[in-house]
């Protein structure tokens, strides 16, 4: 099996919902595993030392945003002979993985997305439901009701489909 890579994008950018389940399911694994078991790879210009205990941290790449993803990303991963985990709906086109497919929005309320910004994103992220879908890789949600709709309208098999729910734990840190 290929060494599995985490997929740093996450703290390059503001912190929102699918940012703060990432950074909490990388925070639990953290937990669970043993020292440097598993790599997280974040840009050069994002600071992460000393967040986790036993994922071991990798600057790779100076270009920034999705750049990065779809660029610097998939050379570690191919120079590595890895897969990533991505858990914020977007995987390396080149190279694919395993991906969090949070919900398919983006492809089954067309309708909401009407002006220049909201098409192209809407595009993007059809094109990586796609890949993650046409990868043959595991995708993980966030529900029973998301597993059923990408299995039905990407036709993935609901086996290769895990629910990983949000979790509320996070709320307990907020001072």
């Amino acid at each position: 099996m290929k060494k599995i890579v985490f997929d740093g994008q996450v703290y390059a950018q503001r912190m929102t919902g699918q940012y703060r389940y990432a950074d909490e399911l990388l925070k639990a694994l953290d937990g669970m595993i043993g020292k440097d078991e598993f790599e997280i790879v974040v840009p050069e210009y994002v600071d992460i030392e000393g967040k986790f205990k036993n994922i071991k941290v990798v600057k790779y790449g100076k270009v920034k945003g999705l750049l990065w993803t779809q660029t610097s990303l998939p050379m570690y991963l191919i120079k590595h002979r890895a897969r990533s985990l991505g858990f914020c709906n977007i995987t390396p086109l080149i190279h694919p993985g395993i991906t969090a497919v949070l919900d398919i929005a983006y492809k089954v309320l067309t309708d909401e997305y009407k002006n220049l910004y909201g098409r192209a994103s809407s595009l993007w992220h059809r094109l990586n439901y796609y890949a993650a879908a046409k990868s043959g890789y595991p995708i993980i949600t966030i529900s029973e009701f998301c597993k059923e709709q990408i299995s039905e309208v990407y036709k993935v098999p609901a086996k290769r489909i895990g629910v990983v729910p949000c979790s509320w734990e996070h709320i307990l840190a907020v001072g």
